[in-house]
This record gives structure tokens, sequence and C-alpha cells, in this order.
């Protein structure tokens, strides 16, 4: 027993010189070897000798009552211990002049949020005061302000009540911080769809899906809470567009996230250790969108007529070719326009077909657009001592979002549409009215610069024409020898066209300038010019207006030597007008 208390005396009064007790574990005790004369003593007393040796206090979770026996005999003392530990199956450090003994099974893992400082300024203040132990579980996640630990209960719970903060003080290092958005509107778009609410999410709301409330106060936004379907919904929608390796804030927060219309800005009071997350966030998804132009005609064609004269329109799809009459329901896909609009144009100007609307308007990619003429009538719903209007909308609307696709280098145009077609008519009763109804729900992928067509949609109609001679036809009773009326029905088949078009392949940065671009050449796609563009400029020379790279004057080609003859149509000589430009000329006529 004289070794034992020689070597502990010794080596007591070495820590006690040099030692900083506040170190997880004293210099000293990694310094100079260290032996110790066990006989056949218990655990506990070893640990206890050990302790009284260094000058430490010894806390256990439990009684070790184990024997030790012979000279045991280790490089420095921290060994020694491991060496222990090791043996007996129990976990130590030091801390503030205490020795923790804890059995190894007593060990737990904790998520601890670090709030304003970063993972690496936490670790580095847990060695400044003597709590970090490297050999227990440390790990850093990221930009989150949070760091996973795992060991002893005892040393975990030291971990978490240095490192946590009260709310109070958490709140208080909250920061006002303002994020511009430049392709995406900020609020959210409300459209009006019959007796629907069509919301398309701004970024403030894909923002807060992701982000949660924030970790910083406990004020509520102004933004009002979601239905849960709604928020994964959104929360799914925002996630798509996130980097590789960011995944969204973990939910519960109470930060305040709002929407600047009047600026286009993300305003966000939270804690500015998320600034970057929010940054990132924000950037992954305001993205230019490109520009997408649907033109839509609403036909009424003669299914007689239509049968009678065999137009068939062709859908290719894949390697087969399917000809559909178009007295059959059904959606296909055309890429001959020319022929197709030829024979709209011929049926409507012999009487067949009749071209009951042709709206246009543009959209962004992915984004809806609605159109909708209807007529809406008030019903009278009557109770016990209560009366009240109910509007009732019915008519045509069309519902498209365009999405553009790109397989290799070849683009399309994947749509969703909603199509609804009604009428209504009095009923037998002054305040009734009956309703009919048809809905067409489909999805389409087109290529560029084609045309879907979908039917369709049965309409007969009975038109009575009463015609008499006159006086005679007015007598009482013998007027109606006289009199002829005439009873025709109409069968004819609605047909839905939709002609969609990429215009251009995202907006502008900067548009100050567009009325100097209007007298500049127009961009070519494919060495090709934009249709619409075309189109525009046809149409503008015709009324007699020129852009400044053309000269109006001379003599050129006519349209008899681009046309050929067709008995169906007729060139107006009289009127055709000569442009000339760099390299190129101009014929305006009409056919």
């Amino acid at each position: 027993m004289q070794l034992r208390y020689y070597g502990t005396l010794f080596l007591s009064l070495y820590a006690t010189l040099n030692s900083d007790v506040q170190a997880a574990v004293p210099q000293s005790w990694k310094q100079g070897a260290y032996a110790y004369v066990a006989g056949e003593n218990s655990l506990d007393t070893v640990l206890a000798d050990f302790a009284r040796g260094f000058g430490v206090n010894i806390e256990k979770d439990k009684n070790y009552t184990l024997p030790v026996e012979g000279t045991l005999r280790a490089a420095d003392a921290e060994s020694f211990l491991n060496r222990l530990a090791m043996q007996y199956k129990f976990q130590w450090f030091v801390y503030n002049d205490t020795l923790y003994i804890n059995d190894i099974k007593d060990k737990t893992s904790r998520r601890i949020m670090t709030d304003a400082v970063s993972a690496a300024e936490a670790k580095q203040a847990l060695i400044d005061i003597g709590l970090f132990e490297p050999r227990f579980g440390w790990g850093e996640m990221g930009n989150r302000g949070a760091v996973l630990i795992s060991g002893p209960k005892k040393y975990v719970s030291f971990v978490e009540q240095f490192l946590s903060f009260p709310k109070d003080k958490a709140s208080s290092r909250v920061r006002n911080m303002i994020f511009p958005v430049k392709h995406m509107s900020v609020v959210d778009r409300v459209i009006g769809y019959r007796e629907q609410k069509l919301t398309v999410p701004g970024m403030a709301t894909l923002v807060r899906s992701v982000m949660g409330n924030g970790v910083g106060d406990n004020s509520s936004s102004w933004m009002p809470e979601m239905e849960a379907s709604s928020d994964k919904t959104l929360r799914t929608l925002a996630e798509r567009n996130l980097p590789p390796g960011l995944a969204p804030y973990p939910e519960g927060g109470n930060g305040r996230i709002v929407a600047d219309m009047a600026n286009n800005a993300i305003i966000v009071r939270d804690d500015p250790s998320l600034r970057l997350e929010y940054q990132s966030l924000i950037q992954n998804l305001d993205k230019p969108k490109k520009i997408i132009g649907i033109k839509a005609l609403l036909v009424d064609i003669d299914r007689n007529e239509l049968n009678r004269l065999s137009i068939n329109w062709l859908a290719k799809i894949g390697n087969t070719t399917i000809s559909s009459m178009m007295g059959r329901r059904g959606t296909i896909g055309l890429n001959n326009l020319p022929n197709l609009l030829a024979d709209i144009n011929y049926l409507e100007g012999a009487g067949y077909a009749r071209v009951s609307s042709s709206p246009s308007l543009v959209t962004l990619d992915n984004y809806p657009a609605v159109i909708d003429f209807n007529d809406t009538a008030y019903v009278k719903l009557t109770g016990e001592n209560v009366a009240n209007l109910k509007p009732i909308s019915v008519g045509t609307s069309l519902r498209v979002t365009p999405r553009i696709i790109t397989e290799n280098n070849n683009r399309k145009i994947y749509l969703y549409i909603d199509i609804e077609d009604g009428k209504m008519k009095a009923g037998p009763i002054a305040e009734n009215v009956n309703i009919s109804r048809g809905e067409i729900s489909t999805q389409a992928v087109m290529d560029e610069s084609s045309a879907l067509v979908i039917g369709s949609m049965q309409k007969r109609t009975t038109q009575q024409t009463e015609s008499k001679v006159p006086i005679l036809g007015d007598i009482p009773g013998i007027g109606k020898l006289f009199t002829n009326v005439n009873t025709t029905e109409q069968n004819r088949e609605r047909i839905f066209l939709i002609f969609p078009e990429i215009i251009d392949e995202t907006l502008p940065d900067n548009i100050s300038n567009f009325s100097n671009l209007a007298n500049a050449p127009h961009k070519e796609k494919n060495n090709e010019p934009f249709r619409y563009n075309i189109s525009a400029l046809l149409t503008s020379l015709d009324n007699g207006y020129a852009p400044k790279w053309l000269t109006k004057g001379g003599e050129g080609m006519t349209l008899k030597a681009f046309c050929h003859d067709n008995p169906q149509f007729a060139i107006q000589n009289n009127g055709q007008q000569f442009y000339r430009g760099q390299g190129y000329e101009v014929t305006i006529g009409t056919i």
C-alpha cells in the first residue's frame, strides 16, 4: 500500500501546482506514469483514492462494488481511467473539479439549437470552459443553427444547459431582413373561375410553407393558416426547386414572413443566422418564366355536311397514323395548320360552320389561364319567412395550364385543359331555370406550332320560319291556307381548337427600351421569325404603316407568282403593295 500513497502524493502535488481544474481532462493527467496497488479493494475505493490523489470531487450514478485485484499500471492517469472504464463498463468525464462516473448504458443523444451562434462557435465555447469531451459524440448541422451530441446523460445535460437560451433572450436577437424578388410575384394570385377560387401561391406563401413560421419571436404572421392538405401541397411544390442537400427547415417556428407587394419583396423577421438559408431558398424559387401564347377557336360545324365532305383530320402518335372523323368523340393533335384553317374557312364561307369565339391570351409557363364567357341567372330561393337569390352562371369556359417540356433539345408543350360548355333556358315556372352543361377535362402533349382539337359536343337546334301571302294570310280562319311554315333542324358539332405557342424564352430584364425594339429587326429563332411577329407585321403593312427598315414603293412579284389557281379562292389584283428591305422584298395583297 506504500507504493500507492507515495505515487498519489507525488502526482497530487504535481497536479496542485500545474493543473487547471477547468480543463475537460487536466493536462497533468496526461503526464507521467501512474500505478495503483489495489490489493482486494472495490472499484468504489479505487475511484475514490484516484479522485482524492488528484484533488477533485467524485460523483457516481451508483455504487460499484466489483473487486479490483493486483497492481495496475498505465502510461498516465487518463489511460488508467480508460483501462478501468473498458474493464468495468462505465463512462467518465471531468468538469469543474468533479470526476463524474456513469454506467455505460446511461447515455443519450440530443439535438440542441444554438440560436444566434454557429455550431463551430458553440464548440469553441465548450472547449474554453473545459466542458467539451472529444470522446463523446458531436455533430454539426451545417447552417441550421443546431448540433447533435451524445454521451452520458449528465454530460448531455451540462451541454444543453450551457448552449440553450431562454426564449426571451432568443427573441431579442431577431432582425428584419428584406429579400427582393425579381421574376415571381410575392403575393398569391386568386383567379375567379365560375363559383370557385383558383389560388396560385406567391413567393411569401411558398417560403412560409418550407421554412415554417421561423424561429425568432412569438408574433403571428399576417398570413392566414392554411389547411393541412394545402400546406403539404405547397411544401412539395416549393421543395421541387431546392438544390440538392437543402432540406426544408423543421416546422414549429414563430418567425414572421410578410409580402411587400409595393416593392415585390419578402420581409422576414427572424434569426439572422438563417439569412443564407432564406436567401438560397428565394433565389432557387425566383427563376424567369417562359411566355406561352394561347389562342382558341370555338367552331360549330354542321355534322351532316362534315360527314358528307369526308374531311379527315389526322393525328400521328408514334409511328401510327390515326384518321379521326370529327363526328366521333375524341381529342387529337394536328400539325398541318394551313389545311386545318382552310377547311374551317371554307365551311364557314359556305354556311356550314360558324366560329362562335376566337379568344387569345398569354400566360407564363406552368401558370393557369382562364377564358370565361358566361351568363348569370339569379334563382329565387324561398323558405319560411325567408327569400334569397342564388346566382347560377353557365356558358363557355376554358381553363388551360401549359407547361414546357424539353427533351433532347426538342421542346413540347404539356397542356392541362378543362372545358365547360352549357346553356340555360326558362323553365315551366317563372322562377325556375333549366340548365344543361357539358364538361371536358383532359391532358395532352403537343409539338410547337401545332393545334389541339377537342370534340365533340353535339348541338341540336330547331328553327321554324313562317311565310304567308300579304293580307290574305292575316284573314282569320282561312289565313292558314295562305301560310307556309318551314321547320329546319340543325345538328352541329362544337369543336374546340387550341393553338399554344412559346412566344419568347423569358421576360426581358429591362423593357424600358421597348419602343426602340419595335423599330429593330425582329428576333429570330432557328433562323425563322416568330409567327406572331410576321402576323403583326403583315397587318401593319396592309394598313399602310411600315417600320424603318422597310421602304414602300417600286414593283415586285405579284401574289400570282406565289399562289396557284384554285376555284375556292380569288386573288384581288388591285391594291397590292410592295416593300423593299435589305436583301429582300415584301408583297402585300388580299386573297
